[in-house]
């Protein structure tokens, strides 16, 4: 089941803005991080004791808000945009339990390219206390030396172009602080994964 509600405002001075609120709620059973259908910690599993599957939590949840709000109108399309969003999800079950983004938007950026748009944006995803929970509980009790995850943060720049009436082309560059919120390095399992650079080329090609 899922519902969303939105509303259109103007603030005067700046221009049009949008909030909205939504959530999800998924009947379904979700395996949980940390215990098992025995009601032992999951990371018993990791020493050779078998202590059963992960317990089945039934119903799953996200809950979020958002707003995006026009600062400047200049002549023709070109305008420049905010927005932000936040969701949250409980952690007992799902591996990222909060995110946060941000960002601004500038359309028509430069003059002859009204159908153009830039923009930059920021992304905080935060684990789940109970994942983090489940490493620490391994690394007590197998005397190993996992790194805790915390949240992985990522910065994104990227340029719309449209070419055609009918072809776009967006290059995008992220940075990406914690990949995985602090996964372990493949070469050295006691550190995280450094940060990493992702560069892409998307096209979109309307029919």
């Amino acid at each position: 089941m899922i519902g969303e509600a939105d509303y259109a405002y103007h603030l005067p001075g700046l221009g049009e803005g949008e909030v909205l609120a939504g959530g999800l709620y998924d009947t379904l059973s979700r395996p949980d991080l940390l215990y098992s259908v025995t009601g032992h910690s999951l990371a018993f599993n990791a020493i050779g004791l078998n202590v059963g599957t992960p317990r089945p939590d039934h119903g799953d949840y996200v809950i979020y808000a958002g707003d995006t709000q026009t600062l400047w109108h200049g002549r023709g399309s070109r305008r420049l945009r905010v927005f932000s969003r936040i969701a949250y999800a409980p952690p007992s079950h799902n591996l990222i339990s909060l995110d946060v983004q941000g960002g601004i938007v500038l359309n028509g950026t430069f003059p002859g390219r009204s159908h153009d748009s830039a923009a930059f944006a920021i992304s905080y995803d935060r684990i789940s206390a109970r994942k983090i929970s489940l490493i620490r509980a391994e690394n007590a009790l197998g005397g190993a030396d996992k790194p805790l995850p915390s949240a992985e943060t990522d910065f994104e720049l990227d340029y719309t172009a449209r070419i055609a009436p009918w072809l776009t082309a967006t290059p995008d560059l992220q940075y990406i602080l914690h990949p995985g919120g602090g996964i372990p390095d493949p070469e050295d399992r006691t550190k995280i994964e450094p940060n990493a650079v992702v560069a892409q080329m998307e096209f979109t090609i309307v029919f």
